[in-house]
């Protein structure tokens, strides 16, 4: 076991992440100094790296935390990387990702993405009960987020998001 002791600034970092990771809801500054006991401007300041970096997202008016595409991305790291690249590929290819059953029993899923700045950072999705989901209603599903993703990627485009 090292017996070293831990850098301070690596230390809160991490333990700033797994806070976030395990919240069911996205947490405020007054939240995080209150669990974590870091003062609050450093807090600030380290929120604001990590939002940066994409590790940490913050609410459309800035005050409440969770955690960000970048940490997820990381996490998934003990899958294969080479089937993940591959599911990605796919997912592209298609204009749309999907999942069945992955995080809910009896629970489908489809996203597009709200390609209005780059990096992608957005998206949009529709669960659907397996039950009630055929080839057909696949089809509509997938056409009616397709659109909708068109639309609001103008809008965000025009609004200079």
């Amino acid at each position: 076991m090292d017996t070293r002791a831990p850098v301070k600034s690596a230390d809160r970092t991490i333990a700033l992440l797994e806070t976030l990771a395990r919240a069911d809801r996205r947490l405020t500054l007054a939240d995080l100094q209150r669990d974590l006991g870091y003062p609050k401007s450093s807090l600030y300041m380290l929120l604001q790296t990590l939002v940066g970096r994409g590790w940490v997202e913050c609410d459309p008016t800035g005050s409440a935390y969770g955690i960000g595409v970048r940490a997820l991305l990381v996490g998934t790291s003990y899958l294969d990387r080479d089937l993940l690249l591959a599911e990605l590929e796919q997912a592209r290819a298609r204009g749309y990702a999907s999942e069945r059953e992955q995080n809910v029993p009896g629970l489908g899923c489809f996203a597009v993405a709200l390609p209005y700045r780059l990096p992608v950072t957005d998206a949009i999705s529709a669960s659907i009960p397996l039950v009630r989901l055929d080839e057909a209603h696949q089809g509509h599903i997938v056409a009616a987020l397709v659109q909708a993703a068109r639309q609001i990627t103008d809008l965000l485009r025009d609004s200079a998001v």
